[in-house]
């Protein structure tokens, strides 16, 4: 008996041993059970401090492909004793690249589990509690994620307690720096400032089922707000208001002869349609007293298969214009109301932009 004993603590000193030595050998075990997971690398690295790192990381499962020059890790003893026990410490990603490939026309489509926004938010609750459970710390270097006929890119990112903050962030003409917070419970955020200008995005997700968003744009403030039901893409309902509005005539090809456009837009959504409101105005320079004001008022509703144009009129310098009756357009750009008719008013000499040419 006392022979057991001795073989059986001889045993545990050994796991002891080997679990604390976990970045000395952890390389072959990675080889072997990566391969069946489709997880593989070219070199496996032992550093100080209990760390390792692995390099030319590759994963490939279900047509996402993962990409990584090098990931640096904390070995499961020394992961846990520095942070709580059962969680990884710190881990560093350099030069990684995301790609996802579309399925042929010869694969079965798999069933999909997420139908709506509600049911997204569900699975990336899950996701993001997970990666806290199990990480401390993720630092990723310069990497890309790529989609058919899209992609976005970013210079850094720090992922530590619930919150993920990015550096140069680049989607089509959008660079910006971002900030997303996603803890356990509450309130979910996202902060994107343009890395040029003044454009940013405020937005939230309180519950699951809606969303909030404050918009700047040229330095005009917007704000959006949606309400999703269990399933589907669509908001049960939503709005679009941007209140008191400025641009620069010259955005809108209305200079030299007006110096800036101001007005209002608002949108609701709801029961699967849509009406909104938009209203501006032009108006000239300070310094000239002669030209009028142009105005323009745009009522209109719908679905996603129809347009309806409600009510327009513009009026200005030498120009009175006039929905008499309401005009329909499909989605398809077919008119759908032949009878329409639009009343013109226009006195071509007082055009101001026609003198400034």
């Amino acid at each position: 008996m006392r022979r057991a004993f001795i073989v059986l603590g001889c045993l545990l000193a050994v796991g002891v041993v080997a679990v604390a030595t976990l970045p000395w050998w952890l390389g072959t075990p990675l080889k072997i059970v990566g391969k069946r997971q489709g997880f593989s690398f070219e070199r496996y690295e032992r550093l100080d401090g209990g760390r390792f790192a692995l390099h030319e990381v590759r994963f490939l499962r279900s047509g996402v492909e993962v990409r990584a020059k090098r990931v640096e890790g904390d070995g499961v003893f020394y992961g846990a004793w520095r942070n709580r026990p059962g969680r990884l410490g710190r881990w560093v990603v350099d030069d990684w690249r995301v790609e996802v490939t579309p399925k042929t026309s010869s694969e079965p489509a798999a069933p999909s589990s997420i139908n709506g926004w509600v049911d997204l938010r569900a699975v990336l609750d899950h996701i993001f509690a997970a990666i806290g459970d199990w990480i401390a710390e993720v630092r990723l270097g310069n990497g890309t994620v790529l989609w058919p006929k899209d992609h976005v890119s970013l210079a850094s990112a720090v992922w530590k307690d619930g919150t993920l903050q990015a550096s140069t962030v680049k989607w089509r003409a959008l660079t910006a720096d971002a900030l997303l917070s996603w803890p356990k419970t509450g309130t979910v955020s996202i902060q994107l400032d343009a890395k040029e200008g003044k454009d940013q995005v405020r937005a939230r997700s309180e519950d699951p089922r809606t969303v909030e968003a404050e918009i700047r744009f040229r330095d005009q403030p917007a704000s959006v707000k949606a309400r999703f039901a269990e399933r589907g893409w669509l908001p049960a309902e939503a709005s679009v208001e941007a209140r008191n509005w400025k641009l620069a005539a010259a955005d809108v090809g209305l200079a030299p002869a007006y110096e800036t456009v101001a007005g209002s837009l608002a949108l609701q959504w709801q029961q699967e349609g849509f009406s909104g409101q938009v209203k501006a105005t032009a108006a000239p320079s300070r310094s000239d007293i002669k030209t009028p004001l142009l105005t323009a008022d745009l009522a209109m509703a719908g679905d996603l298969q129809t347009v309806t144009v409600e009510r327009l009129v513009v009026t200005g310098p030498g120009l009175n214009a006039t929905l008499e009756k309401p005009v329909t357009v499909a989605r398809e750009g077919a008119l759908q109301s032949p009878d329409t008719h639009f009343r013109i008013a226009a006195d071509m000499a007082q055009f101001p932009w026609l003198e400034a040419e």
